[in-house]
């Protein structure tokens, strides 16, 4: 990493990057057996011995450590559980001190140096006679620097594409065993998410990728998940770029591995900055920014490939972190991001004259709650893909789908025919005019009826055999409203019309098939096409009407499953013992809003019920909305006098939150608060319940936000629009 010429280390198996290896070192340490420290706790008394006898060697200067800078801790050596780093200077007496230091623990633990695993690194200025001198002297003679440790390189120099290969390689690797002819669209999708696009998470979390590797790497990706056959990349209808978008914006969710990798790498310079004591902290402070902050360093001196790549995350983090305001001492009014918008910014200035030394503890009560300094992995990301988006910031010249892809998620039905209807919207199903318009054939007509051309919505509504099984639906629908000669239109009539326009009690049923109906009209225009079997309009309404009955009778089977056993709690666990309130509370929450929504509804133990809505300034995420909505009710529940109450909500995440022992620096204010609430009930619970047991509080909720004002009502009385 080009931080010592003069020295070596030696090592049980293969060394780290330095940066890392300060980072993992501080916190295996300081970490007992219990919180899941990597050193067994049968070598944890004798590695702490370890460890002291080497800081005294090095104390009394028989022993000399790594030291990058004047203010640098010196770092002698890092233990963990299968091999461990030594640092000396390339001295035959040095190396001797060390050698004795092995012999006395083996002498004491009874474990032994394996020289055959072991290597040794070399600074670039030693000299070839003085390395064989020392390699003798050690009885280690494999030389190591050119290798892999966890997954990283060892050395980092010359060309970053070369160095970085073996990323693409692995990936490619891994895509060469998967068989795209056996996988559906869903299928493809797990593996992509859960595996393909998780290879180089942890590369990506140190180092900054080159970008021919990041193409390379989605390339991969895009011929995976076009291709239909091996060694085949397929038609890619859409542009990667729009596929890496959310799902309720109308993309498929796939990462963006340029953006990612910002983002992670803020995750680490954030790190930095919160925890500025940690090993880490400490060796990148002394060497990069002895007398500064890490967001105020432009240039640096021979900066390492780490710190280079954390300081291309630094504008993301600036746009994205909030200042962690405590008592305001070292918050500058004017000049630091102090005020809780998003992303935070100072103060707009006006023409009357400001003090440029105005601190924040001169405008605030102390009393009052501070803000947190913080950039969640998740939020890094959005916040990358927003800029992204913004950057851009392309004009529409067409009717905008987003919303209808958006809402092809939320059906109820299996993965592989969400993403047809995702594919049928964005006009990528390889109907034969699409395949035409690409220059893969001459012949448009539809192959099952030859009366015109094969378009979406001909193969879809339009041909005789596709009228013919609608009518056959008996889905509730309007004379020449549906189908007609609009894609859009015939899907927005499906997706929301016709269940609006159904009566109360009506045939639900019914309307839920409509997507099986869709992918066997399309499963047998295949079958006319590759096979030259007619498939009847009575035989696909069989077949749909089967599967998807087979499908609403397994998904029960989870409901009831999901009720009876989820956390091994019921939506009333405690209503076979004594009597006890409960309290079921949800909140609801848009990424543009300006407020977001809470409710909640009381069960009393007397029958009576009370209902509450909230209105409160947007909060970054959904899990915050779903906390602060938990506070409210809290302190409302306390107001009315309950001191006994089992609050239920259908957020797992916040339960999980709420079990956790460690705290999450997101939700650190909250956390205290509800600490301090929470003593004030003698008996408090909170417990999760099935999305399908609180609908009353969810359109609590969403009435509050549509409203779109801070306010906060409880009453005994149902609001009229909650009467069913």
């Amino acid at each position: 990493m080009g931080f010592f010429d003069q020295e070596m280390y030696i090592i049980g198996v293969i060394p780290s990057p330095p940066e890392w290896r300060g980072k993992r070192v501080y916190q295996s340490i300081k970490r007992p057996e219990t919180r899941g420290s990597p050193i067994p706790f049968s070598l944890y008394y004798p590695y702490r011995s370890f460890d002291s006898t080497n800081k005294s060697t090095e104390t009394e200067g028989r022993i000399t450590g790594l030291k990058i800078a004047q203010t640098c801790p010196q770092i002698s050596h890092l233990l963990f559980t299968d091999d461990s780093i030594f640092f000396c200077k390339a001295d035959i007496q040095q190396c001797t001190e060390l050698m004795r230091i092995f012999t006395c623990y083996g002498q004491a633990s009874g474990q032994q140096l394996n020289a055959t695993k072991s290597s040794i690194f070399f600074g670039s200025k030693v000299p070839q006679d003085d390395r064989i001198a020392l390699k003798r002297a050690l009885g280690i003679t494999k030389e190591g620097g050119m290798g892999l440790y966890l997954g990283l390189p060892e050395n980092i120099c010359g060309s970053k594409q070369k160095v970085f290969t073996f990323v693409q390689e692995r990936l490619a690797k891994r895509i060469n065993t998967w068989s795209a002819k056996f996988l559906s669209k869903g299928g493809k999708e797990v593996l992509i998410k859960s595996v393909a696009q998780a290879l180089p998470t942890y590369v990506m979390s140190c180092f900054l990728l080159p970008k021919s590797i990041t193409n390379k790497l989605q390339s991969a990706i895009s011929r995976f998940w076009w291709s239909t056959k091996q060694n085949n990349k397929g038609m890619h209808w859409i542009a990667w770029e729009k596929i890496c978008i959310p799902l309720e914006e109308g993309g498929l969710g796939f990462r963006d591995l340029k953006n990612f990798n910002i983002a992670l790498l803020a995750k680490q310079l954030w790190r930095i900055l919160h925890y500025p004591s940690s090993l880490l902290a400490r060796v990148l402070k002394a060497r990069y920014f002895r007398h500064s902050n890490p967001l105020d360093i432009e240039k640096s001196n021979a900066p390492s490939c780490g710190w280079r790549s954390m300081l291309a995350a630094k504008e993301l983090l600036k746009a994205g972190i909030r200042k962690n305001i405590g008592s305001g001492v070292n918050t500058m009014v004017w000049k630091e991001p102090w005020i809780p918008t998003t992303p935070a910014r100072p103060p707009m200035e006006t023409d009357r004259p400001s003090d440029p030394f105005l601190y924040v503890h001169h405008l605030i009560d102390h009393d009052t709650k501070s803000w947190k300094e913080e950039l969640p992995l998740r939020s890094g990301y959005t916040l990358a893909m927003k800029l992204k988006n913004t950057e851009q910031d392309q004009a529409l010249t067409e009717t905008s789908t987003t919303a209808l892809k958006g809402k092809v998620w939320t059906l109820k039905t299996v993965r592989k025919i969400k993403h047809f209807l995702w594919q049928a919207i964005a006009g990528c199903i390889p109907v034969r005019q699409n395949l035409v318009s690409r220059h893969c054939g001459t012949d448009k007509s539809c192959p099952r009826c030859n009366t015109g051309d094969e378009t979406i919505n001909h193969l879809l509504f339009e041909c005789p055999l596709a009228v013919q099984t609608w009518s056959l639906s008996n889905l509730p629908s309007e004379p020449d409203v549906f189908p007609n000669g609009g894609l859009f239109q015939n899907l927005d009539q499906l997706l929301w019309r016709i269940k609006e326009g159904s009566a109360p009690g009506g045939p639900d049923n019914i309307i839920a098939r409509w997507p099986w109906i869709i992918w066997y009209i399309w499963k047998a225009r295949n079958e006319k096409l590759f096979n030259d079997k007619e498939i009847q309009s009575e035989d696909t309404i069989q077949l749909a009407y089967t599967e998807a009955d087979t499908f609403a009778v397994a998904q029960v089977g989870d409901r009831v499953g999901e009720t009876n056993t989820a956390q091994g709690v019921s939506p009333h666990p405690l209503e076979d013992a004594s009597p006890v309130t409960h309290c079921q509370i949800d909140a609801s929450w848009l990424y543009n809003g300006n407020v977001f929504g809470g409710g909640m509804v009381i069960d009393d133990v007397d029958g009576g019920r009370t209902y509450g809505s909230c209105a409160r300034t947007q909060v970054i995420s959904p899990l915050h909305a779903e906390f602060h909505t938990l506070l409210w009710a809290m302190k409302e529940v306390l107001t009315l006098g309950y001191t006994s109450m089992t609050f239920e909500t259908d957020c797992m995440q916040l339960i999980k939150l709420l079990e956790e022992e460690d705290t999450w620096p997101s939700v650190e204010a909250e956390l205290e608060e509800f600490n301090y609430l929470s003593t004030a009930f003698v008996s408090f619970a909170i417990s999760f319940i099935p999305r399908s047991c609180n609908g009353c509080a969810d359109r609590l909720s969403k009435e509050a936000r549509a409203r779109g004002s801070i306010h906060s009502v409880v009453n005994n009385v149902m609001p009229s629009w909650l009467v069913v």
